[in-house]
Order: structure tokens, then C-alpha cells, then sequence
């Protein structure tokens, strides 16, 4: 699978059209599509036809207002430091670290 990176101004001048109007699919290995799931709102299509994605992305959207990211940063900057301390430790014993998802959520 090749993948290509576009700067934004060219992403609008020659492909928004096409994802809103549904001809673009998103695409993921097998292995991050297992992980992702069939319905996660990465995997599904959005734009025109893409119903499923606007319905998760509606049910969504309130949780990931500024004001929710903001009232979560105490957690997530928690979770990082546990996170980073463990990488740091292991490294001190082993020499090397791995990024494996070392907390549980």
C-alpha cells in the first residue's frame, strides 16, 4: 500500500471535492483496520453516502469540544508522565525502551 502526504492548499484544490462527494475511502492496513474496528469514524467513509460516518460523527462531536479536551488535560497529562516514567525505567534496566501501550486505559 502506498501512502502520500500533500500539503493542505493542494489536498482543497484537487481532492476535498472528491471526499465530499464520497469517491475517497479511507485506507488502512489490515492490522490497523482490526485495530481501528469496521465502524470506527477513521475507517468509514465520509462525504456524500457516507451515513454511518456522519452518525457517529454527530454522537461524537460534543466530546471533543475545547472545552472537553480542555477539562481532560489533568488525565491525559497523568497517563503521559506514568507513561514516560515507564519508558524511562525500562530503559534504565534494559538499555532501550519499546512504545508498546504501556498503561491501560
Amino acid at each position: 500500500v502506498n501512502r502520500v502526504a500533500i500539503d493542505y492548499p493542494l489536498y482543497v484544490q484537487y481532492m476535498q471535492r472528491l471526499e465530499l462527494q464520497g469517491q475517497l475511502r479511507p485506507l488502512f492496513s489490515r492490522s490497523m483496520q482490526k485495530l481501528l474496528g469496521r465502524k470506527s469514524i477513521l475507517t468509514l467513509p465520509g462525504g456524500k453516502g457516507g451515513k454511518l460516518h456522519t452518525k457517529v460523527r454527530q454522537k461524537i462531536a460534543p466530546a471533543l469540544t475545547q472545552h472537553q479536551m480542555v477539562l481532560m488535560s489533568p488525565q491525559v497529562e497523568k497517563m503521559c508522565r506514568i507513561v514516560l516514567e515507564q519508558m524511562a525505567d525500562e530503559t534504565s534496566l534494559k538499555g532501550q525502551t519499546t512504545l508498546l501501550p504501556k498503561i491501560d486505559c
